[in-house]
């Protein structure tokens, strides 16, 4: 799971599948979350997996509408499929990864 930054956000996320995790190191439900991505980041391999610090990334964090940690959201080529917020069990993100990306 590639950690990115304001400077290359609009790069990463332009095209393909995508899934970007908003959080907070100091957040307790992220760092729950981060372990269910890293391992989901494994068996789909063509959908890139990325994170991002909210403390660090005002303009990502301004730019994608996000309100509270942490924040999923599920992109296809820049456009956001779905989000969730908050903290979901790991089966919840898979399925979530599933519906969002059935085509693939």
């Amino acid at each position: 799971m590639k950690e990115i930054n304001d400077y290359i956000f609009d790069s990463e996320v332009i095209s393909g599948n995508v899934v970007v995790e908003f959080y907070s190191p100091n957040c307790q439900p992220c760092r729950r979350i981060t372990p269910f991505l890293q391992d989901l980041s494994k068996s789909f391999s063509n959908i890139k997996f990325l994170k991002i610090n909210v403390e660090e990334n005002n303009e990502s964090v301004l730019k994608a509408s996000v309100r509270s940690i942490p924040t999923i959201l599920f992109l296809k080529n820049g456009a956001e499929l779905t989000r969730l917020t908050g903290y979901r069990d790991y089966e919840t993100i898979k399925e979530i990864i599933n519906q969002s990306y059935k085509h693939i």
